[in-house]
């Protein structure tokens, strides 16, 4: 589960920046994947 929001998130930062949008909405998509990075590795037990 996850890893598909993960890779969905990823999906659309990647998008953002290459569409070179508004920093702000590049940041809090960032910010968003990072959190759920995060909760990957506990999930996992990093």
């Amino acid at each position: 589960m996850l890893e598909q929001e993960i890779a969905v998130l990823r999906k659309r930062l990647n998008e953002l920046i290459d569409g070179q949008e508004d920093y702000k909405k590049i940041y809090d998509l960032s910010t968003q994947l990072d959190l759920l990075i995060v909760a990957y590795y506990r999930k996992i037990g990093v």
